[in-house]
Order: structure tokens, then sequence, then C-alpha cells
């Protein structure tokens, strides 16, 4: 049993100052890569997921892909057959080129130690209260502060509720309500039909002593990939 649960979001990363946002994404040379490589392809502009993606990241100066992902889930339309397997081809380049993206990002890193998050980590590698870390990032946050081995590299000590880059398997998608109308031939977008480890999740939070942000200690936020 944990006595510390700690929950860590992309605020954590971000403060560590890794380029993680949607926005940074969608400039990448990953993303032009599956949409320029899309276009190749016959598709009608208003049925395809990447131009819908595209259109609004250029409309907002901050811009949540996931948010983005429900709307066009809620859209009122019916997909032949030949839609559909466009946007399901969309949807399985889209999720593997942010994996591949964050990959490149990350094995590059060097975080600023100056950093508030890079400061918590070193202090939980003295924390004697034995811990674990509630993840909702892709990455790895023991090897976004390297050189110093922060943490023990064991999958018991992470819980990644939207998997990992190691596991090259990463949740992306939308939250859908119980009653909510969308979409149902696009139900391949809903996280809930993704999340694997959800349980883990509760049954830490209910064992843990304590459950800790690290805006507890520091001053950074906790929040999806934006």
């Amino acid at each position: 049993m944990a006595e510390v649960a700690i929950i860590i979001g992309n605020g954590f990363d971000l403060d560590l100052g890794l380029p993680s946002r949607y926005s940074d994404f969608m400039n990448s040379q990953e993303f032009k890569k599956i949409y320029e490589g899309s276009r190749l392809s016959f598709r009608k502009e208003e049925n395809s997921l990447l131009d819908y993606l595209l259109k609004l990241s250029f409309e907002s100066n901050w811009f949540d892909m996931e948010a983005a992902i429900h709307d066009f889930v809620a859209m009122e339309h019916t997909y032949t057959q030949v839609e559909l397997d466009l946007v399901k081809s969309e949807f399985r380049q889209l999720r593997k080129a942010l994996c591949n993206y964050l990959t490149r990002v990350s094995s590059s890193f060097k975080a600023d130690e100056n950093r508030l998050a890079f400061k918590f980590m070193v202090g939980m590698k003295q924390c004697p209260l034995n811990h674990t870390s509630i993840i909702f990032n892709y990455t790895n946050p023991a090897l976004l502060t390297k050189p110093i081995p922060i943490v023990p590299q064991s999958t018991g000590w992470f819980t990644y509720v939207h998997g990992s880059l190691r596991d090259n398997d990463i949740v992306l998608g939308c939250d859908i309500q119980p009653n909510e109308q969308v979409n149902r031939q696009l139900s391949f977008m809903y996280k809930y039909n993704m999340l694997k480890n959800a349980n883990h999740v509760a049954r830490n939070l209910l064992e843990a002593k304590c459950t800790a942000e690290p805006t507890l200690l520091c001053t950074f936020r906790t929040a999806n990939y934006r």
C-alpha cells in the first residue's frame, strides 16, 4: 500500500520545458507528414478528421485536440463505408504520429534543473514515504528528468492511465456522457473503449493515506495534453 499517491498531468511536462501541447504537435513534422499523405487519397474535406483538426487549430490560440475530436464525433453525418474507413485510418495515423512526436522530442530532451517540476522529482527521491504516481501523461517523468535516476524504473511505481510511449500504445480520443447524442459509427474514438488502468487509479487513491498533486508543492497545474 502506498502512503502517498501523486497525480501527474501535462502541467508537469510543460513546466520542465517539454513542447507537449497539442498545438506543438499540430505544427510538427509528424502531423504534416500524415496530413499530406492523407491528401494523396480521395476524400471529401468535410468528412476528414485531419482536415477538421487542422482547421480548428488555425482558428484558436488554445487548441484542445480531444475536445475537437468530441465535436467531430458529435456532428450529424452518416458515413458510407468508404468514408468510415478513411476516418478510421486517419485516427489510427493520428495516434501513431502523436506517439512518434512525443518520443522524438522526449528522446533528445534535457530538463532545466531550475524548473519546479525537476526540483519536485528530486524531492521525491528523498521522500521516506512509500509512494505511487498516477500518470495522465504518455511520458516517463523519470526519463524526462535524467541524468539523475530519480525514481525506480518499475511499472509498479507508475500507473499510466492513458498508456505510455514505452508501450507505443496511447489513449487518445474523447469522453462521452451516458446520455449524450453522438455518432455511434465513430465509437472507436471513445476513450472508455481504450482505457486499461482506470481501475488501478481508483484503488491507488482509496489505499493511499494522502493524495497530492505536484501543484501542492510547486506552482504548476496538472492538465491534459493541450
